[in-house]
């Protein structure tokens, strides 16, 4: 007569000490497990022993754990059947992957259907909940979204104009207003306090992460669709799940195994000369591309850039500009990670496709000309970036029109470059074009607008022309106050330049509220210790 069992687990023998540690913990948790050395008699083959076991209906789910050595020693046919057995008689099947299991592990076709739980990192608290969920079917044990603090959700709340509620009320709020699911938004507020994302820039941080998220959860759905192999969208689709769930090391190795089937199929089609190959390669490395979309959610702009450059390796010859693509995102999440030293030669590239396979005005290579003629202004090589400002400033023209957001943009940029170095007078009617355009193709009231605002002002100030600084500053507070809220980092940058434009003109009375109200800001959003505090505190010591 067979006990009743709460989950059967499958090992290699190799694995013996950590799964007896994982067995253990789930003994202490109060299920019953099935264990080989604590269940089967000498001399007795387990999967006649199990077999038997379920079809009794003595178990209620089966563990199947993956270790240092994968699967490939173990009897895989035996294993296929007895897993084959217990789907037919309705068990739950878990994949588990234990502490030493591969960083990047593809599973055996008969499991890679079933959502995992994930020990590589440890037999944490939070995974082994997750495997008592799957064997027994209650979450009761699952921790919810972390929530952030109160005063990041009052300073997040503030930034983007969310009013009311307790704390919860707020969090929900915030979820609905960047679009995604409160677990999401957790592990958002998680990777920013370990990124130590300071105060003033958490609205901006967040609005960018879940940006990036969105464009994710789009491109998995859109993959998903034009995929021919079932078993990609299913881990798409799962990927896109435990996203939703706040889980990005599940969403992580979802988008790797999808890779690496699709590369293993790839592989095997290039070996029949199949020319369906190419379109495998660019799909694995389509998937390894939105790992590091995934990874600029998260901030992990290094692992982001790893994750670009492999997908650039997978693109087959015939796809030059599907490369050039993955190069120059390569180089954002690079220049991102401060590696500026490795940020030229993948742009380099880039350029270099586009300009060979694309019209001369594509708008395309005005957008590689614009990121390297960035680079080069960043490190001082004014004639170099130059050169190509005026290259992506032509292109715009004719590509898109005299009045695109666009063109405002690459004047700006050539606008800031003449202005690093002095050139005022070529500066400022580069300025004064681009406000036109952003006023008249953007609306007066836009936050773009205010930018080019802002520049021009600074201009007339490095100038000494405060009279003409003075209406574009107050004009560019009052929009942002609009646009973005009294209390927007943006607005209080507004605030400090109109009040320093007074205190070099010496109307201290006018100077002197504005640096009151820039201060009270940084002090309820920043902390008294804060260096823009502190900044802020001495400008206002000067009136």
């Amino acid at each position: 007569m067979y006990n009743e069992y709460d989950v059967i687990l499958i090992h290699n023998s190799q694995d013996k000490p950590v799964v007896c540690k994982l067995a253990n913990a789930l003994k202490e948790r109060g299920l019953t497990v099935w264990l080989d050395e604590w269940e089967l008699a000498p001399g007795c083959l387990w999967q006649e022993v199990l077999e038997e076991v379920i079809e009794k209906g003595h178990v209620r789910a089966v563990a199947v754990l993956v270790g240092s050595e994968g699967i490939g020693l173990w009897q895989k046919k035996g294993v296929e059947s007895f897993v084959d057995l217990s789907v037919k008689r309705g068990l739950p099947i878990i994949p588990v992957l234990l502490p030493k299991a591969p960083s990047e592990i593809v599973l055996p076709l008969f499991l890679q259907n079933f959502s995992w739980v994930d020990f590589r990192k440890g037999l944490s608290k939070k995974n082994i909940n997750r495997l008592i969920w799957g064997i027994t079917g209650d979450r009761s044990g699952q921790t919810t979204a972390t929530m952030p603090t109160d005063e990041q959700l009052s300073i997040v709340a503030k930034q983007m104009g969310v009013t009311g509620g307790a704390p919860l009320d707020l969090y929900k709020k915030i979820a609905d207003k960047v679009g995604v699911t409160e677990a999401a938004l957790g592990n958002f507020f998680e990777i920013m306090t370990q990124q130590a994302v300071p105060p003033e820039k958490l609205d901006h941080t967040l609005r960018e992460i879940a940006r990036r998220y969105n464009y994710l959860q789009a491109n998995l759905t859109q993959a998903a669709t034009e995929s021919e192999d079932d078993q990609v969208i299913a881990l798409k689709v799962r990927a896109s799940q435990a996203l939703d769930q706040g889980d990005f090391d599940q969403a992580e190795n979802l988008l790797n195994n999808a890779s690496e089937l699709e590369l293993s199929a790839a592989e095997k089609i290039l070996e029949a000369l199949n020319k369906t190959a190419e379109r495998q390669f660019l799909a694995a490395a389509a998937s390894k591309a939105e790992a590091g979309d995934l990874k600029m959610t998260q901030l992990a702009y290094a692992a982001a850039a790893d994750y670009y450059g492999r997908a650039t390796e997978l693109v087959p010859a015939g796809s030059e500009l599907v490369r050039a693509n993955y190069l120059h995102q390569q180089a954002g999440a690079l220049y991102d990670a401060g590696k500026y030293a490795e940020v030229e030669p993948p742009l380099k590239i880039s350029l270099d496709i586009r300009e060979r396979l694309l019209e001369p005005n594509d708008p395309t290579i005005g957008n590689s000309l614009n990121s390297l003629a960035g680079l080069y202004h960043a490190q001082g090589k004014y004639d170099q970036a130059e050169t190509l400002y005026l290259r992506a400033l032509k292109i715009a023209e004719i590509a898109l029109g005299s009045e695109h957001p666009t063109l405002a943009a690459s004047l700006n940029n050539l606008a800031r470059l003449y202005q690093a170095q002095g050139k005022y007078a070529q500066a400022e009617p580069l300025y004064q074009r681009a406000l036109k355009i952003a006023e008249k193709a953007l609306g007066p009231e836009h936050p773009h607008t205010s930018t080019t605002l802002n520049n021009l002002a600074g201009l007339y100030v490095a100038q000494g022309k405060y009279h003409e600084a003075e209406p574009l500053f107050q004009r560019a507070l009052k929009i942002r106050e609009k646009a973005q809220g009294p209390e927007h980092p943006d607005t209080v940058q507004s605030l400090n330049n109109l009040a320093a434009l007074y205190l070099n003109q010496r109307e201290y009375a006018q100077a002197e509220p504005l640096f009151q109200r820039a201060l009270k800001i940084r002090e309820q959003a920043q902390g008294p210790e804060h260096p823009d505090t502190a900044g802020t505190l001495n400008n206002l010591d000067r009136v």
